[in-house]
């Protein structure tokens, strides 16, 4: 059976924000033992309990950062939206970087859209805790298209009830560009994997490359 494309096998140029946050980075930056942005290295740690290390590496990337104006705004906009303060700290714990995301060009958009599929309130809030990674993604270019994708292959779904578990239950749904997400579902189709029968373990959580290793 032809191989299916596998979210590991993807290769593609960090970003500097993701570089501040790996494992190499976090060797490069262990040689600093202090801070050059105080501010904000305290600021983590007692707001969202994090490792002195892990501080250290997130103030140092931004160094730029002068007032906690941006990171007070965020927090405040979220909490708006009904994310409670275990929400808030499990989804800056996973990306810190949401601290630093413009609020109206990144975050509102992102966000609005996840509430027109109907994650509101704390259900919005305990999705974002778990996989809030997905705000670190192109909305036009990943979220809108992997989401449509999924909306063709779950049929019969009211109010996008099926599509959320789907969603809820797994990251890997946007771990692969819609291109590659659209070929391993035509392959699983051309395996008699089709209509409810696909649809039924897509919200068993079972991604389509995990599905290829059944029916290989």
């Amino acid at each position: 059976m032809q191989a299916l494309y596998s979210p590991l096998s993807l290769s593609s140029k960090p970003t500097g924000a993701f570089l501040c946050f790996s494992s190499s980075a976090a060797s490069l930056s262990s040689t600093a033992h202090i801070s050059t942005n105080p501010i904000l290295f305290h600021y983590l740690i007692e707001t969202f309990s994090f490792p002195q290390p892990k501080a250290l590496r997130i103030s140092n990337c931004f160094s730029r950062i002068k007032t906690l104006q941006k990171p007070h705004s965020v927090v405040q906009f979220l909490k708006q939206l009904g994310f409670s303060e275990t929400h808030i700290q499990s989804s800056v714990k996973v990306s810190p970087q949401i601290l630093f995301s413009d609020i109206d060009r990144t975050l509102k958009p992102k966000l609005q859209f996840f509430q027109d599929l109907g994650l509101t309130g704390p259900d919005l809030g305990k999705f974002i805790s778990k996989h809030s990674v997905v705000l670190s993604h192109s909305l036009e270019k990943r979220l809108i298209p992997c989401v449509n994708v999924m909306k063709k292959v779950i049929v019969n779904d009211k109010n996008n009830r099926d599509l959320i578990r789907v969603l809820q239950r797994g990251y890997w749904v946007f771990a692969t560009p819609e291109s590659r997400l659209l070929c391993n579902i035509a392959l699983l189709e051309n395996c008699g994997v089709v209509g409810s029968q696909l649809s039924m373990l897509l919200m068993r959580a079972i991604s389509p490359l995990n599905i290829s290793r059944i029916h290989a």
